[in-house]
């Protein structure tokens, strides 16, 4: 039934985190510590839930179930949320609504980058109609958006760079929802007016300095060249998308070779760091790895010299016991 889909639903949303989806309803709760804590065995059922253990646990745990069952049979309003506005819906905004109108609503994320979200309301009718229109008004004060065209290939990468989470640090710090087209190489900044023309700002003059580029190069020895590259080129894979930059190579000069990185003088020294960082634990697990070899050899040399001991002396019992035998 649909009560039984919204309360696994529910216990999905809330197992993902309490911090990423701006919390879950009181029944899915409920269901939780019912399914983990009670010591009984929860089947799932096409038409309801199975409680299994002894009659005492299940007599026990099955009135609470019968409630998590019913607030999930609640016919919940829906808002539909485009993926900008999926973003500004932190978990603080949506404590906010369940606070000043008593419903119960959870943020649900859903389709690629959030574009199929919604904020789901359960509730007495009056608290339903009460969120919803907090919601509708939140989305008003929150649809200002300002753009910046043409921003540089090297300035997006810097941005959106794995390591530096610059965009949603942004967002937090002005409370504004941040996208990027990638075809258009456009940045749109949506949230309240003073929020964007604030964000907006302090995006430019980031998006001015990541797109001047610089270049750095790092002297390495023959073998080391390997360990930057990876296997099947993992490694500068990683140090691109961690760090943002631009270009890394590593390139063969006389019996040398040397790595050099191209990119925003912030993602290259990041990259640097990160290079110095793979290099070091390269030698570390080689240096470990030449002990265990050593030890190991050291080892079996005083085993066999310990076996050939033993194997004389059990020679002598073989003779010792033949001559009794005669």
């Amino acid at each position: 039934s649909e009560a039984i889909i919204r309360l696994y639903d529910g216990l999905r949303i809330a197992a993902k985190g309490k911090g990423k989806g701006g919390g879950t309803g009181k029944g899915a709760t409920k269901f939780g510590d019912l399914r983990d804590n009670s010591g009984l065995t929860v089947v799932r059922k096409a038409d309801g839930v199975d409680l299994l253990g002894s009659k005492a646990d299940v007599d026990k745990w099955k009135e609470t179930l019968k409630e998590c069952i019913t607030e999930a049979g609640m016919v919940p309003a829906v808002v539909r949320l485009s993926a900008e506005q999926a973003r500004l819906w932190t978990t603080e905004r949506v404590e906010a609504v369940k606070t000043s109108t008593g419903a119960k609503v959870q943020l649900i994320r859903r389709g690629k980058g959030g574009e199929n979200s919604m904020l789901e309301i359960n509730g007495t009718q009056a608290e339903k109609d009460q969120a919803t229109a907090e919601i509708e008004k939140s989305h008003e004060t929150m649809s200002f958006s300002e753009s910046i065209a043409d921003v540089p290939a090297a300035a997006t990468r810097s941005l959106t760079a794995r390591g530096t989470n610059k965009l949603r640090e942004l967002e937090k710090r002005h409370d504004v929802s941040v996208s990027i087209d990638r075809k258009t190489q456009e940045v749109t900044i949506t949230g309240s007016q003073d929020n964007v023309v604030a964000a907006k700002a302090e995006l430019e003059a980031e998006i001015e300095k990541a797109g001047t580029s610089v270049t750095h190069e790092i002297d390495i020895a023959w073998e080391e060249g390997g360990v930057v590259i990876g296997k099947g080129g993992t490694m500068v894979q990683s140090i691109r998308q961690t760090c943002g930059i631009e270009d890394l190579q590593v390139e063969t000069v006389e019996e040398k070779k040397k790595v050099i990185i191209k990119g925003s003088q912030e993602a290259v020294d990041a990259a640097v760091k990160m290079v110095e960082e793979v290099l070091a634990k390269a030698k570390e697990a080689a240096a470990e790895q030449a002990e265990r070899k050593n030890n190991k050899e050291s080892g079996n040399g005083e085993e066999n010299t310990k076996g050939s001991g033993k194997g004389h002396r059990k020679g002598k019992g073989k003779g010792k016991g033949k001559d009794k035998g005669e």
